[in-house]
This record gives C-alpha cells, structure tokens and sequence, in this order.
C-alpha cells in the first residue's frame, strides 16, 4: 500500500473518531444551548371516553409567599383546553421576569413520549406563548413537562 493512501486511511479514521460522540449524542430537540433545566409543576390529566368530550383535569397547589419560578426567575404557564373528538389545545407560556433574553424549549411528556415544542427567543420582561393541538387515545393520558433554557 503506497504510504498517501496510508496517510489518507489515517486521517480519515482519525476525523472519524472524533465524530461518533457526535452522531450519537441526542440534542433532545434542542435548538439552543443548554444552561438551566427546571421541573414544570403543573401535570394535567386527560380523560378521554367515546361519545364524550375530553375531560381536563389538573391541580396546582400554591404557597403563600414561595418562589415557584425556575432558573431564577421563568416562570411556565401550562393551559389545556377539550378540543373535538380526542383533541385537546395545550398553551405553553414562558414568562421571562429576569433582565436578560432566553431562548426555551419544553420538553413534553405525555407517558413514556417526549416531544419538545420550541418556544424561541423570551425577551427580558417578555412573555412567549405556542399553543399544540394533541390528539391522544381513549382511556387516561397524564401529561407533564420541563424547561429547557439557554442563552
């Protein structure tokens, strides 16, 4: 084998190594860079029985004088509303209360299925809203989420 086709072999492997962590890591839908990842604490349930409108459920609890933003200072606002048949409408708003821009990515769980909608950019002092239209089985589906924010 000539040796610039050794070299070449080399440098190939070489480029090739340094690739794999690449192709096998998972962004998570990500668009952004990750800097602050906070729990949503606002899980509703979904009932959906044939002939019937979808029934939303959800509890919050709040405690006077307790700080339930995330990364110090984002706060999420989840609100679901029965759509037709088995759809309901979900708006996801990031408020931003911090003096610096952020850009958010919730990561939806809806049982063992995680889809991130994109937020964009949340200007400081801003709110962002994305409505999603889901369309889930019958029976009982609880959905759940996290912030994902970066700069």
């Amino acid at each position: 084998m000539p040796s610039i086709l050794k070299s070449r072999v080399a440098l190939a492997t070489l480029i090739g190594v340094f690739l794999i962590p690449i192709m096998t890591s998972s962004l998570r839908g990500l668009t952004h860079v990750l800097t602050c990842e906070g729990q949503v604490e606002t899980p509703f349930s979904v009932v959906i029985e044939s002939g019937y409108d979808p029934m939303v459920l959800s509890a919050q609890q709040l405690v006077a004088g307790e700080d339930d933003s995330i990364c110090g200072g984002i706060n999420v606002d989840f609100r679901a509303r029965a759509g037709d048949g088995n759809r309901i409408a979900l708006t996801l708003a990031v408020i931003n209360e911090t003096a610096d821009p952020w850009r958010g990515t919730i990561d939806l769980e809806l049982g063992r299925v995680r889809v991130p909608i994109s937020i964009g950019l949340v200007a400081a002092g801003t709110e962002e809203t994305e409505t999603v239209v889901l369309n889930l089985d019958e029976g009982e589906s609880e959905i759940a989420g996290s912030l994902l924010i970066g700069p």
